[in-house]
């Protein structure tokens, strides 16, 4: 005789954390939703809606491309280093070029680092260990005036160079997963190598590195979507360089065309190309996204 598996019904607790886990989706999609389908109103109909006719004759959408048009038109900017205008284009490599290298570089150094505090045993591996820690307790202000500071007087200062400069460490909670990781793997792939001959440095590149591929391009990929979004860092460092976060805020906030850029239509036109790379990102990546990295072992 087969028992019929019985479901435990959700608690009063359990039922509450799903209404507000709902409500909290809903609070994610309503905004966006809203923002696409603005981006295509036509700026007339927008204020017809929002504005004069929200209660009366029941308004009608109408959707142009011209928002779009003009986004990609106005989005440009003239640096002051150096005059050179760049438009959307232009921002757009800038940002692929800026969020690649501080990722790129970040994610190297880290997977270097953490794979001799893992793999060796010395005194000093404690110390590092220890160090990021400490750094993940005390926030570190007041660095930017001796970062400047560094970077001019090395004579990288507005170039492409002084992002890798900045973010060769290992600080950072990716660390400690790294460091994990590495310590879940056998040895006994490296007592093999180690016995046909190989050296650490091949052991390191060919042997353990390519076993932690998969984390190794999550948390790429999680990195080049925070620098893709920040445009302070660029903006400070890389006057000459624009990125397109800084191409989106210079874009809302100088009226240009007539003041065509001020219309809120065309300005979340403008908002949505910025996300559209990181997007497309999200649409090839997305299990791996999804998959997130799991500390202690090897997420496949």
């Amino acid at each position: 005789m087969r028992l019929k598996s019985r479901r435990e019904r959700p608690g009063a607790i359990g039922i509450l954390t799903r209404v507000l886990l709902i409500i909290y989706v809903i609070g994610l999609l309503v905004p966006m939703v809203w923002s696409l389908i603005t981006s295509f109103t036509e700026v007339n109909s927008y204020f017809d809606f929002y504005v004069d006719n929200i209660f009366k004759d029941g308004p009608v959408f109408r959707m142009t491309l011209e928002n779009y048009q003009a986004a990609e038109k106005y989005m440009n900017i003239t640096t002051t280093t150096t005059s050179v205008t760049y438009n959307i284009v232009g921002l757009y490599i800038h940002s692929l070029l800026y969020a690649t290298i501080c990722a790129g570089t970040w994610v190297l150094v880290t997977m270097v680092v953490s794979y001799l505090v893992a793999r060796f045993s010395f005194r000093f591996s404690k110390i590092l260990y220890q160090f990021v820690l400490i750094t993940m307790c005390i926030p570190v202000v007041g660095a930017l005036a001796s970062e400047l500071r560094m970077l001019q007087n090395l004579g990288i200062y507005d170039t492409w160079i002084s992002m890798a400069v900045l973010k060769f460490n290992f600080l950072g909670v990716y660390f400690l997963t790294f460091v994990a990781m590495f310590r879940s793997i056998p040895k006994e792939y490296t007592e093999a190598a180690k016995i046909d001959g190989a050296s650490n440095l091949y052991i390191m590149l060919r042997v353990i590195f390519p076993q932690a591929l998969n984390m190794t391009v999550t948390v790429f990929l999680l990195n080049f979507i925070t620098y893709w979004n920040d445009y302070k860092t660029a903006m400070l460092y890389l006057p000459s360089y624009p990125v397109a976060t800084y191409g989106v805020y210079y874009f809302m906030n100088t009226p240009m065309g007539s003041g065509v850029t001020s219309q809120v239509p065309v300005q979340v036109a403008g908002a949505i190309l910025m996300t559209l790379p990181i997007l497309i990102v999200f649409i090839v990546f997305n299990k791996r996204l999804r998959g997130g990295v799991y500390v202690g072992g090897i997420k496949g």
